[in-house]
């Protein structure tokens, strides 16, 4: 990934640590053709969430929060440090498959 990434994708995260972990290694198997980075916000997950995914994928920028904040609020802190021209909100129960993210990015 690159220090000025052309996309920024934001995942908001509560208590899915099973899901998200399931997005981010889709993300990373069906990368877009592009730069990007990932930002997960936890909003105080209380099943290890944020633990696991900085182990299992420490490429991912982590944003913890000590309660949670809201969805609208925890995508606005991703946002406010995400370095790409175009940012992509993703649920933390995506999968991605396929080029599907380099589709939306040639599509935007």
């Amino acid at each position: 990934m690159s220090s000025t990434p052309r996309l920024s994708i934001i995942i908001i995260n509560w208590n899915t640590r099973e899901l998200v972990c399931e997005a981010l290694q889709s993300i990373f198997a069906n990368p877009p053709g592009v730069s990007f980075e990932v930002i997960m916000v936890d909003n105080a997950s209380e099943d290890d969430s944020a633990d696991r995914v900085a182990m299992l994928f420490p490429a991912v920028r982590l944003i913890r929060n000590g309660r949670n904040e809201g969805y609208a609020k925890a995508n606005n802190q991703g946002a406010t440090v995400a370095k790409g021209e175009i940012i992509f909100l993703l649920g933390s129960d995506v999968v991605v498959i396929d080029d599907s993210m380099q589709k939306m990015f040639d599509y935007l």
